[in-house]
């Protein structure tokens, strides 16, 4: 296992989550934040943060796919929101060689929270943990810059927001200019200084 930044970007229905479940299809060592409750076939489904601890422990020396699914109140406030995912981030920070898949980052880390020091610590201790993190989110804007300033590969589907566009021109150059007109699961990769556009991905 190696470390690597994932963020898989675009507007709902566009084909994040496919392609978020193919990235990590094949990891032996997976913890998913799975809030809106999109990734129940990737593993086994935990909804109490103790069960998942639990689960996490028992197989800490061995291979687990742990799909995390907090009971959140939909009225719940935005600090109850981050107190939980700023648990799950210290639980990952704790672990060598797994993968983390976070579903709608820009939900539980809005882009000025400064109190959630997971990103610094990955940054710091990824490499040498081989801790590796997939993030998914519809906008650019509303994630912290941390996120796609350190990410290996960025995969953007359609998206139309002008800022946006105008960000990742720094990424794709002139095929930043398609992302407003991409078909649904179709995307353009940035994937370590190469780019390229993509049709759907085959399952």
């Amino acid at each position: 296992m190696h470390n690597e930044i994932i963020v898989i970007l675009g507007k709902k229905g566009s084909g994040k989550t496919v392609m978020a479940r193919h990235m990590v299809s094949d990891k032996r060592r997976l913890i998913v934040y799975d809030p809106m409750r999109q990734f129940s076939s990737c593993g086994v489904v935990l909804v109490r943060f103790e069960d998942l601890v639990a689960y996490i422990s028992h197989n800490r020396r061995g291979h687990f796919r742990a799909v995390y699914q907090p009971e959140i109140p939909i009225d719940a406030t935005n600090d109850i929101v981050r107190a939980e995912f700023i648990r799950m981030c210290d639980l990952v920070n704790r672990l060598v060689n797994v993968y983390f898949l976070v579903d709608e980052i820009d939900n539980c880390l809005p882009p000025r929270d400064r109190e959630n020091g997971f990103f610094k610590n990955m940054i710091q201790r990824g490499r040498h943990a081989q801790v590796s993190l997939v993030a998914t989110t519809i906008r650019y804007t509303d994630t912290q810059r941390n996120l796609t300033a350190q990410a290996d590969t960025i995969i953007c589907f359609h998206t139309h927001e002008p800022s946006d566009v105008k960000y990742f021109r720094n990424y794709f150059g002139v095929m930043a200019d398609d992302l407003h007109q991409l078909p649904p699961y179709h995307y353009v990769k940035y994937d370590k200084g190469q780019v390229s556009r993509h049709e759907p991905i085959r399952l």
